[in-house]
């Protein structure tokens, strides 16, 4: 098996950031063991440098003015059913209960995040391939099973003894093995790339922590941290691509501001986070996993990251290969096709 033909930056960069970014659960689970006086405090830290700078980065793409006229040319999509979103999320928390609202939001980020693990899969993957479908339907049944169990556990209440978490533990690993197995008992799917494996097993593993941490909120840094840090390792390489094409071509645009390098591009991420993390956890201070009564901002532009991700991703048009597409791998990789849809 070889790495892929395909780079986002490098082989390693690759690897570490995206394909099997174990090193996100791993640190988190040590940190919160070993610092279980701050655990809040280092949840808002993910928060902060992963969650909200992944939401941050999505309206990157409404930085280009030339994606603004694609948008507008699609009105419905890109501007009525948003406004149709948010007046859900806004009557879910004021009529119903800010909890409420945060289940539909969290509901609404398992579907996306999955999504993102397929894309991923499909990136690095063969299109047509016999593979593919059967590792995609393991990423869909892997996560079904772990969001169960973290619903059951931290949502409906359902208590689970240690001796019942262990055997769901057990067999989760067993059938996680079971499909490596069959998988690679076919000759065919040993052709398939290193990075399309490994980006197969993190899609598996995202929602695993849901069944042995103590608090959902360290399965959703533990687990989805790799979903964010995967994105954040996704996008922030093209951006400043499309950035510096922009400048060579003197256009004006603001993303050619935003992303004129690394610095400002984390700058306005951080900006972003920074704004997104006050409102959440505003007259509470950063001590504690409650939240204000003005976390309904940042959920709604969540809310809206999810819906537009299904589109601003979706390969299959023509746009979103020219605009997008074009600046996912690396230069001398700018040819190799793209998956029908990232999102």
């Amino acid at each position: 098996m070889k790495f892929s033909e395909k780079s986002i930056v490098s082989d390693a960069y690759d690897l570490f950031f995206i394909c099997f970014p174990i090193w996100i659960p791993l640190m988190f689970f040590f940190t919160f063991r070993s610092f279980t006086n701050i655990a809040a405090t280092l949840f808002l830290f993910a928060l902060f440098f992963l969650a909200e700078t992944h939401f941050g980065a999505t309206w990157l793409f409404f930085m280009d003015q030339q994606n603004w006229h694609y948008m507008k040319s699609k009105p419905l999509i890109f501007f009525v059913y948003p406004l149709v979103v948010i007046t859900i999320t806004l009557l879910t928390f004021f009529l119903i209960s800010p909890a409420a609202a945060l289940v539909l939001a969290s509901a609404a980020s398992a579907f996306h995040v999955t999504r993102q693990s397929i894309g991923i899969n499909k990136m690095f993957g063969i299109k047509g391939h016999p593979g593919l479908k059967l590792s995609n339907f393991a990423i869909y049944l892997m996560s079904a099973f772990f969001i169960l169990i973290g619903f059951l556990r931290f949502f409906a209440n359902r208590s689970f003894t240690e001796e019942q978490l262990v055997a769901i533990q057990v067999t989760s690993t067993i059938l996680v093995l079971a499909f490596f197995v069959l998988f690679f008992s076919k000759k065919e799917n040993r052709e398939l790339s290193i990075k399309f494996h490994l980006t197969t097993l993190t899609g598996i593993l995202i929602y695993a922590p849901y069944t042995f941490v103590e608090r959902p909120e360290f399965a959703i840094a533990m687990g989805v941290g790799m979903h964010w840090l995967q994105y954040l390792a996704l996008t922030m390489p093209l951006y400043l691509r499309k950035s510096e094409s922009f400048r060579k071509e003197t256009k004006v645009n603001l993303i050619s501001t935003v992303g004129k390098n690394k610095g400002t591009l984390v700058a306005y991420l951080l900006l972003y986070a920074g704004i997104m993390l006050m409102l959440r956890q505003w007259g509470i201070g950063f001590r504690t996993f409650d939240y204000s009564f003005l976390i309904i901002i940042p959920v709604s532009f969540q809310m809206l990251h999810f819906y537009y991700e299904s589109f601003i991703w979706r390969f299959s048009e023509p746009h979103i290969r020219k605009e997008v597409g074009a600046y996912l791998f690396t230069k001398t990789e700018q040819t190799v096709s793209t998956p029908s849809s990232m999102a």
